[in-house]
């Protein structure tokens, strides 16, 4: 999906992006558009590009959390999400998604953080889907990178 590159370079990243692209996969992924992700990570004083530069183990230990949290397995279009409902994600240690759905306005509440807005649904990803939100999905709250490593990014 165009405007999703940031979830898809941190996918690839992790080594998840082929995981998740498996066809026979039933699954439900929330991709926070790139701007979604920039205006998180700017809230850290990070840009996106910075975080290309982190050393492997770090991304690994640090994102994975993060992107888990985005995948539900289990199939969910928007025709069968109902308010109220809940979502367990791939982040077994983070609390369900909260679904929030009135007429054209489908939100998602996180463990953490503010609710996400699904603003392109319904896209067929495998044998799931994938939904496109305006914002990040929380399980918690963004770890703190040590300040050297911060002054090397930049």
């Amino acid at each position: 999906m165009p405007n999703y590159s940031i979830m898809k370079r941190f996918g690839d990243r992790l080594g998840l992006t082929a995981q998740y692209a498996d066809p026979t996969l039933a699954w439900t992924i929330f991709a926070p558009t790139d701007a979604a992700f920039s205006s998180a990570l700017a809230k850290v004083g990070l840009k996106a590009e910075a975080l290309e530069r982190l050393p492997a183990a770090v991304v690994k230990g640090m994102l994975t959390p993060f992107v888990n949290y985005h995948i539900v397995p289990q199939l969910a279009s928007t025709v069968s999400l109902y308010n109220g409902m809940t979502l367990p994600t791939k982040n077994a240690e983070a609390k369900p998604l909260v679904v929030s759905k009135a007429p054209g306005d489908i939100r998602l509440k996180p463990a953490f953080g503010a609710e996400a807005r699904v603003v392109r649904p319904n896209v067929r990803c495998g044998a799931g889907w994938a939904h496109g939100i305006d914002g990040l999905l929380m399980p918690k709250e963004l770890p703190k990178l040590p300040p050297a490593l911060m002054a090397r990014l930049g």
